[in-house]
């Protein structure tokens, strides 16, 4: 409940900011995604071996030595004494719209390196998805990797932190020799994708976020289609 009680007073307390949405030649106009939802993104295998010294990227999360079987670590600048099986963990904003969740453990230090290990979420409020490139100088973004986007697209709806939207199936080729394909539109252009073929998105969900698809199609029918893949947030934490 308290965590559950904090997340709505961030969303109450982030800026949104208008967003003018065309229509697609087939006519059909993107919904812009509602005031106060937000999408959520998860990396459920997350690791990294720290050396002393290293931080979490993206958190407030550091190690900084360690003394036979004890590990110092710290949290939001402050030193904690851990040993190996302990978790390691922090909730908090990571940047303007962004909250971030680390479920992490730690393991027994290898060569020197300490293994870290769990899961990871990451919430975007308010996001109204636009498509643009990524900015040619990201010097200070946060660059979040490891993301698994596993999405089921109904007709009709955007994929999530996208203006692209799946019309259903449509069909390619001619005469005796034509095959289903998934038929997805937006602003920009059409696309015609078949099972197993890629697709990738870039797009911005606030000022401050970007967000890079790189999926597949696994599956697709007359009601939903089926993307599997990775995904990668471009975070500024100090947008001007």
């Amino acid at each position: 409940m308290r965590r559950l009680w904090f997340l709505l007073m961030l969303m109450g307390l982030t800026a949104v900011s208008g967003c003018t949405l065309l229509p697609t030649e087939s006519g059909i106009v993107p919904t812009a995604t509602a005031v106060g939802d937000m999408i959520t993104l998860n990396i459920p295998a997350y690791s990294i071996a720290m050396k002393p010294g290293d931080s979490i990227n993206g958190a407030p999360m550091r190690y900084l030595s360690h003394d036979r079987n004890v590990y110092m670590m710290e949290l939001d600048g402050v030193p904690i004494e851990k040993r190996a099986g302990d978790s390691f963990d922090w909730q908090g904003l990571i940047a303007p719209g962004v909250f971030a969740n680390y479920n992490l453990r730690l393991t027994t230090t290898v060569l020197e390196e300490l293994p870290v290990a769990g899961s990871v979420e990451y919430l975007i409020f308010n996001p109204e998805p636009h498509d643009t490139a990524l900015p040619a100088d990201r010097t200070g973004y946060l660059a979040l990797d490891w993301i698994v986007a596993d999405y089921l697209a109904p007709v009709g709806r955007e994929i999530p932190g996208t203006v692209i939207i799946y019309e259903g199936v449509a069909t390619q080729g001619q005469g005796n020799f034509t095959k289903p394909v998934a038929k997805l539109v937006s602003p920009l252009n059409t696309r015609h994708l078949s099972k197993g073929d890629s697709f990738t998105a870039i797009s911005a969900v606030r000022d401050n976020v970007y967000i890079e698809y790189s999926l597949r199609v696994v599956s697709f029918d007359e009601d939903n289609l089926h993307l599997l893949g990775t995904a990668r947030l471009w975070v500024d934490p100090t947008p001007k």
